[in-house]
């Protein structure tokens, strides 16, 4: 009976004094893998130095069908291996048993160096990713040389690419600034991936000391930033000729990184009509930091440009750098200026202390009161007017106009762009773990897609702030007692044929039939009703914005 073979493969391995090896090493080779794996385990309790043949034979017949099986192979092997004989098993042509060796690596007190470099070549897919996950997650410093190199393999796997940067980060010399630079560069890799590595030269002078792939605190040294600078500029061509998002990257890394020689490849790029707006922005913001003279040499033009977000940016930013030379800018755009201008002016206005500023504020926020400012300038303008409020009275004034008003500032004028990435990446609200967009996201609530055509502002507006007040059809909660005394909380999803079926919040679909049920009734919104206090009023609007945009 296998299940007695099991538990006496157990029993001898909890048992001292006793020289179990032989029956053990027998049962290792066993052909049910439950008797096998608690074999090895109870193998590995032992000194059995002479037992890695008995754990590669049990790893190559088993060839990664069943995981515990796999896993006490590998302790095994662990336990009765050195570096020497690993590297033999590291070399064998089965690809179940060098995974093995990459299991047993990461058991081992003193992981080998050199093992763990021919492993990280391997042929195998998933026995690299799985060597890069140990030189890198554990980690085995003196591997990171053959990790880091596997930048430039082609087709390499994401996770295994992501940790041959880190590598290339950590080791911080020249080379290492160039091959990033080089992996930024080059359009056959995932963007997200580009993005990553010339995120890694924009702090290369001084690293965060969180390891962004494990999480765990792994401090670098403060280093020169010039090798990143050079490595930037020898690939400078292929970056700005990238897709927006590498781009975009390429930008801040130049801005962040102080290259002031690129402030002309710049200033052409925020000029550049056939560029995307958003590129564009991006583009004067990191000439506006890195050379403020050449971009004041560019405000004529920028001021004059026909995409009114770069029109927008080039007022906020002279604003920032000289509010009196933006004046004459802030009221011609408060005159006939597109709402991205006006956003712009009465933002400049919030930051100028002159008379003039304050006089051509005082109208708008007399409207705000009146409630007649033009929609989506409201926000901006109780923002300006608290700003320039010179007692606790005046302030207080705005602050309840805005109890008063429900969000209603937050209806029009957000920057829908913004609000996808709120969508995609805010981790404090999590809109994408509930709601799918194109195929891609939860299904705890309902799916984005077109959604504006079905719904107009203010219902997107009252569904984030006021999640209970109307709740999608088919997305109704129900909190169920059952009669063992547990209860379940998820979304409806039918209620027919003897049973309920509902989605938890964890996205876990459940079916409970209608005899197991002492009592039902209907629960919440499942979104969470503070949601709106994690978001600033500016990303509630971006948000609405990003929403009413879904046709």
């Amino acid at each position: 009976d296998p299940e007695i073979r099991s538990q006496a493969a157990r029993a001898l391995g909890e048992m001292a004094g006793i020289d179990s090896t032989k029956a053990l090493k027998a049962l290792v080779l066993d052909t049910n893998p439950r008797v096998a794996a608690r074999a090895a385990l109870a193998l590995a309790r032992h000194s059995a130095p002479d037992a890695a043949i008995q754990a590669t034979t049990a790893l190559r017949s088993n060839d990664n069908s069943d995981p515990v099986l796999r896993h006490a192979a590998a302790l095994l092997l662990a336990r009765s291996s050195d570096a020497n004989s690993l590297m033999q098993v590291a070399k064998d042509a089965s690809a179940a048993v060098r995974l093995g060796a990459v299991l047993a690596l990461r058991r081992m007190e003193n992981p080998s160096p050199v093992v763990a470099s021919v492993l990280v070549n391997d042929t195998d897919a998933t026995v690299a990713t799985e060597a890069a996950r140990l030189i890198h997650d554990l980690p085995v410093d003196g591997a990171r040389e053959a990790l880091g190199k596997m930048t430039e393999t082609p087709g390499a796997p994401e996770a295994l690419l992501r940790r041959a940067l880190a590598s290339r980060y950590r080791m911080g010399r020249a080379d290492d600034a160039k091959a990033l630079a080089a992996f930024a560069g080059r359009p056959t890799v995932s963007d997200s991936l580009r993005v990553e590595a010339l995120n890694y030269l924009t702090t290369w002078a001084k690293p965060s000391g969180r390891d962004s792939i494990v999480g765990l605190w792994r401090p670098l040294e403060a280093r020169d930033a010039e090798p990143a600078r050079a490595a930037i500029r020898a690939n400078l061509g292929a970056l700005l000729a990238s897709p927006a998002t590498v781009r975009s990257a390429a930008v801040q890394a130049a801005a962040g990184l102080g290259l002031k020689d690129l402030a002309p490849a710049l200033g052409e790029l925020a000029m550049d009509a056939a560029l995307p707006a958003m590129a564009r922005v991006e583009a004067l913001e990191a000439l506006f930091g890195l050379d403020a003279v050449k971009f004041d040499s560019l405000v004529s033009k920028g001021m004059a440009d026909s995409e009114p977000r770069v029109r927008a940016r080039t007022l906020a930013l002279t604003s920032r750098r000289d509010a009196a030379k933006a004046r004459p800018m802030v009221e011609k755009a408060l005159q006939n200026g597109t709402l991205w201008e006006k956003q712009a002016a009465v933002v400049a206005l919030g930051t100028d202390k002159s008379t003039n500023a304050k006089a051509l504020l005082a109208p708008l926020i007399e409207s705000l009161k009146a409630g007649s400012v033009e929609p989506g300038l409201a926000l901006e303008v109780a923002e300006a007017a608290k700003a320039q409020a010179t007692n606790p009275k005046e302030r207080s004034v705005i602050d309840d106009l805005e109890k008063k008003g429900k969000y209603r500032d937050c209806l029009t004028g957000g920057d829908a762009e913004a609000g996808r990435r709120i969508y995609a990446h805010k981790a404090e609200v999590s809109c994408v773990r509930c709601h799918a967009l194109k195929g891609t996201g939860g299904i705890v609530g309902p799916a984005l897609d077109t959604l504006a055509i079905k719904k107009d502002r203010n219902y997107l507006l009252e569904s984030i702030v006021e999640p209970n007040k109307a709740i999608a059809q088919g997305y109704e909660t129900v909190v169920i007692s059952l009669k063992n005394g547990k209860t379940i909380t998820g979304v409806l999803r039918s209620g027919t044929g003897g049973q309920m079926k509902l989605v938890t919040a964890e996205g876990v679909e459940l079916t409970v039939p209608l005899a197991d049920i002492d009592e039902h009734e209907r629960g919440p919104s499942a979104m969470p009703a503070d949601i709106v206090n994690k978001l600033s009023r500016r990303e509630l609007r971006d948000l609405v914005e990003f929403l009413a945009s879904l046709r």
